[in-house]
């Protein structure tokens, strides 16, 4: 009888072994590789920087959707895609103007393109304006403010070394921002005080177009309280001079990131909750992919958590931010969720509270929502935001975090999941202990 016991001990110890061998291995297959070769295709030039609305974003929307397809994922409403309209900036033909004529009409200073001025993105409402000394309505150090009947003009001193693009917000107050150099600056100042007039044009309008959002999932044994992952997959596109946003960091990192965690996830065993995956659109437009997404699913998603991914992989000196919305507190349960995993885990890391990313769309919606993201910014919304200044180690650490918080929720009852190395040294030592028992009595030694 007590044989008999042994050799079930001796076949269930073994059997633990097999699985928490399986999961052991498993958890290491999270390939960053992967993640890096994600952010360098998104990132690359055919993408042209992913402006929604362009081509290339459409083409974006397909990489993502035949990913999700490929890995077998089930798409998250009728299907992978979910449509919506945007109003978006077109360049148009011609060449960015700025010009200083006299009271008598004569030419007395063009500026030069990309030296002088240079237009930023946050709207284009006006693109031909012509100003004279009553269209000021504050001149400040800084800056020059043109009133039209169509609404502001600002010219704002910067450095146009940077080639920082701001947005593009088709309701924000201003209706065409123009980055000028000191020097610039000063002389439209001058030459309109003196009576002179000033000239602007810049080669863009404003159409619409239907773009799409991007969601799939893992059913879960129940979908009262999912978990979803996000991120956008949208950039700032290419300047008339040519120049590509390439949005490696903000945010092919976190839709590479999404990408590789969904293929991680989907052969595991099936998790508690349902499980969501979506990268939207028109981020960069003022989150029109995320307010869409999070009004359209409201319903079913008022008791999840949504783990929003944007700009992970900064540069070694970065540390975690735990972005939640201007209203919550460092007691919401997402933010001490993820603030006890760093702690725990001994990862630098900071708890901030702005509504600057998609986080804020579910946290309008009532549903919680935490941003995760790494302190970047000298490459933030310019060409040098390239996919060879990703940092891999700070995609991994990410990873490392979100795991640990789906080990506590999702896959909590999988014990192998949860305590694999534990299991796999007990059965070693299980097996060690029974065999060396046999052994003995059975005179081997």
């Amino acid at each position: 009888m007590r044989n008999i016991i042994y050799s079930m001990i001796l076949i269930i110890s073994l059997c633990s072994l097999h699985i928490s061998s399986l999961y052991f291995n498993y958890k290491d297959k999270f390939n960053v590789d992967n993640v890096m070769n994600h952010i360098e295709d998104l990132s690359s030039d055919y993408y042209k920087g992913r402006l929604a609305g362009t081509k290339e974003n459409e083409d974006a929307e397909n990489y993502i959707t035949n990913y999700f397809s490929n890995i077998s994922l089930l798409p998250y409403a009728q299907s992978y895609k979910d449509s919506f309209t945007v109003s978006y900036p077109e360049q148009t033909s011609g060449k960015p103007f700025l010009q200083i004529k006299t009271g008598y009409g004569q030419i007395y200073k063009t500026f030069k393109y990309n030296i002088d001025f240079r237009e930023d993105f946050v709207n284009f409402k006006i693109t031909d304006a012509k100003f004279t000394l009553e269209n000021i309505v504050q001149n400040q150090e800084k800056s020059l403010s043109l009133k039209t009947r169509d609404g502001i003009v600002i010219f704002y001193e910067e450095d146009l070394k940077s080639k920082f693009r701001s947005s593009f917000i088709v309701n924000a107050d201003c209706s065409l921002l123009i980055f000028v150099t000191k020097d610039a600056l000063l002389d439209i100042k001058k030459s309109l005080s003196q009576g002179m007039s000033l000239t602007v044009k810049i080669p863009y309008e404003i159409k619409e177009a239907s773009v799409s959002n991007i969601s799939g999932g893992i059913k879960g044994l129940s979908d009262n309280s999912k978990i979803v992952f996000t991120s956008h997959f949208d950039g700032l596109g290419q300047s008339i001079a040519g120049d590509i946003y390439p949005g490696a960091l903000d945010d092919a990192s976190g839709t590479a990131f999404i990408l590789e965690l969904s293929r991680f996830l989907k052969p595991l065993s099936t998790p508690l909750n349902d499980i969501v995956f979506a990268s939207f659109n028109a981020e960069e437009f003022g989150l029109l992919g995320s307010q869409y997404f999070a009004k359209e699913n409201k319903d079913s998603l008022i008791n999840s958590s949504v783990i929003n991914m944007d700009m992970i992989g900064g540069d070694q000196s970065s540390i975690v931010h735990i972005v939640s919305s201007k209203n919550s507190s460092p007691n919401n349960k997402l933010v001490k969720d993820f603030s006890d995993i760093c702690t725990k885990e001994g990862i630098n890391y900071a708890v901030d509270f702005n509504d600057l990313s998609d986080h804020f769309s579910f946290s309008k919606e009532g549903i919680d929502a935490i941003t995760i993201s790494d302190t970047e910014s000298n490459s933030y919304h310019t060409p040098e935001d390239k996919a060879e200044y990703v940092n891999k180690d700070n995609i991994k650490r990410s990873f490392d975090i979100v795991w640990e918080y789906l080990i506590n929720t999702a896959y909590k009852d999988n014990i192998f999941l949860k305590y694999d190395d534990t299991i796999l040294l007990s059965s070693i030592i299980v097996i060690c202990v029974i065999l060396a028992f046999k052994f003995q009595k059975e005179g081997f030694y």
